[in-house]
């Protein structure tokens, strides 16, 4: 007996049309004492709550971070006035703002492909899970990049029109830097006891088909603390390019047409390699890249991806407006996504190449 829907792997998993040949299938082979049809299905209504806990714990990190800036210990973090964006008045100012848009965009796409075919399948002794490894590499690398070309960037325009590194944040005193880490580690502690709480009295958790927020066990901590490194250096640049460097006037004087631009770019490189893959798909039968198992999951790695870069600035300039620190919630971010990563992640057993679906 054999089902064919008309979809790909990752939607099977989010397709009540497939959970209800799932259904047939065992009615069929194994029969029920009393049958329910397959299409009476109500794991989507659990789903919607799930959805509503995963977006409440990123808007409680957020909303968290700015109630304790009212608190005498963490007040030193509170920017006197909420930051404004930069007025970009001449055609330079414009150029230096689209085209590192754009080039870091096509490094994004670019370099992905480069680490599925050189990284991907690498498990080790100290680094055993290789889809952490694997995304976290193609971060680093971005980050990388995106550092270059910001150097580039302060060097040949914005020194020349005396921008100040530590009017938009760059530069923090140890005071500072010291508090934004306890701050830091302390909203994601309290996400985690939400977290746990909910999957210990109510043994459920918040996850939405790809984007999979669930309790671990205490040795997925230990394995964080190795993965983290690359993505905080990745979200730490992007929150400093998104606040320090591109915050301006282009897209809109509120602010929201140029961080809804800068969402767009973040996710530019996915997306683009998502359309060709499937979208090769939809129209061969065959996947873009599919001659190893690295580039049939390649798509799917990128899809909760897309969701969590997108966004990763839109919340980072939240609190960056009223911190003028573009570190803090950059901490945030990356301390959560690597949890998310090891936690939902096949750990490889005797060091050997591990599927990570």
């Amino acid at each position: 007996m054999i089902y064919q829907a008309n979809t790909t792997h990752p939607q099977v998993h989010f397709s009540t049309e497939c959970v209800g040949y799932g259904i047939e299938f065992f009615e069929k082979a194994f029969g029920a004492p009393v049958p329910i049809a397959s299409g009476n299905q109500v794991w989507t209504i659990k789903t919607v709550f799930n959805a509503l806990g995963l977006a409440g714990i990123f808007l409680f990190l957020v909303t968290f971070v700015l109630l304790m800036l009212k608190t005498s210990y963490f007040s030193v973090l509170r920017s006197e006035v909420t930051v404004q964006p930069v007025e970009i008045k001449d055609k330079t100012g414009h150029l230096w703002f689209w085209i590192p848009l754009v080039l870091v965009a096509l490094f994004s796409g670019l370099c992905y492909m480069w680490v599925i075919n050189n990284v991907y399948s690498i498990s080790t002794r100290f680094f055993p899970q290789t889809g952490p490894l694997t995304i976290g590499t193609w971060s680093a690398l971005c980050a990388v990049f995106t550092i270059i070309v910001l150097i580039v960037g302060y060097f040949v325009y914005s020194k020349k029109k005396d921008f100040s590194l530590a009017d938009r944040g760059l530069t923090l005193s140890l005071k500072k830097i010291w508090r934004t880490i306890v701050l830091a580690v302390f909203a994601v502690s309290l996400a985690m006891l939400i977290l746990f709480f909910a999957d210990f009295f109510f043994d459920t958790d918040f996850r939405l088909w790809v984007l999979t927020l669930k309790a671990f066990e205490a040795d997925k901590v230990i394995l964080a603390l190795r993965y983290l490194p690359f993505f905080l250096v990745y979200y730490i640049v992007n929150s400093v390019a998104v606040n320090c460097f591109n915050y301006n006037t282009i897209g809109g004087k509120n602010g929201w047409g140029n961080i809804l631009l800068l969402a767009f770019f973040n996710i530019l490189g996915p997306v683009a390699f998502i359309v060709i893959q499937y979208g090769t798909f939809i129209g061969t039968g065959f996947l873009k890249w599919y001659a190893s198992e690295g580039h049939r999951i390649s798509g799917i790695w990128l899809y909760p991806i897309v969701v969590y870069l997108f966004i990763a600035p839109i919340l980072s300039r939240i609190v960056y407006k009223r911190t003028k620190n573009p570190y803090l919630f950059a901490i945030i971010f990356a301390i959560m996504i690597t949890l998310i990563a090891v936690a939902n992640t096949t750990t490889a057993t005797g060091f050997v190449p591990a599927a990570n679906y």
